[in-house]
């Protein structure tokens, strides 16, 4: 099974007491909500491609319907589990 994690930070810049730019990772509740959305849109597009019931269809399309920016999200996964499968997987040079 493929599954998919990714984190994504907020970072703001500060001026230090030395006058120095120091950088600040900000995990602000609009981040903490945006990273769930996406976290939950994965995981409906990984789900997807493992076989959906009926009642998980439902479900799935009730998630989509809640919000747009779930709609959004679960679109950007998509297009991003087509986009991997078109990428043939690494394969290291063979010695001689």
């Amino acid at each position: 099974m493929f599954r998919v994690s990714l984190k994504l930070w907020k970072i703001d810049e500060f001026e230090d007491s030395s006058g120095e730019h120091q950088g600040e990772t900000v995990a602000n509740s609009e981040d903490q909500d945006s990273d769930q959305v996406w976290h939950t849109a994965v995981e409906w597009v990984i789900r997807e491609h493992e076989s959906l019931s009926p009642a998980e269809w439902e479900e799935l399309i009730g998630w989509l319907n809640m919000n747009p920016a779930h709609r959004k999200a679960y679109d950007e996964a998509s297009r991003l589990w087509l986009i991997t499968g078109l990428v043939p997987p690494f394969e290291p040079p063979a010695e001689d």
